[in-house]
């Protein structure tokens, strides 16, 4: 399934894939331009798994716990590359949105000190009770 997008020369497989993409506009109803969460969300992501892949390489690189050996050795070695890079990929994706959302900054007018009521803390006064105390008690901890 193959088709155009009004406004661009790509031929695009699937219809989703323009969103995916980024390429400027989503191509159904109306061009309404991607929201700017998504486009984070996406991103982040891309970036995440970027530094998956660039973690896998650095593992295989430097053959930590054997992985290399293991990996090129065997005859199911691309799919433990495969799942130790997605594995990866969804934790420093996950990560990555997560430093991408606090750096966002929201002016809520924090800076000032103060706030509040300014309601006054009630301060207890303990009373005290008598307790009688037997002269000669030994200690809970002590054996006879």
């Amino acid at each position: 399934m193959v088709g155009r997008c009004p406004g661009h020369s790509l031929p695009i497989p699937l219809p989703g894939l323009m969103a995916v993409l980024n390429l400027g506009k989503l191509c159904r109803k109306g061009n309404r331009p991607m929201p700017k969460l998504i486009r984070l969300y996406i991103v982040n992501c891309a970036i995440g798994f970027g530094l998956a892949a660039v973690f896998v390489g650095m593992l295989l690189w430097f053959n930590i716990a054997n992985l290399w050996h293991l990996i090129s050795t065997s005859d199911k070695g691309w799919l433990a590359l495969l799942v130790l890079w997605i594995s990866n990929g969804v934790i420093f994706a996950g990560v990555q949105f997560g430093i991408a959302v606090m750096r966002m900054k929201d002016d809520d007018d924090d800076d000032s000190p103060g706030g509040g009521l300014r309601e006054r803390v009630m301060k207890r006064e303990h009373a005290t009770i008598p307790v009688r105390a037997d002269e000669g008690a030994r200690p809970f901890w002590h054996k006879n």
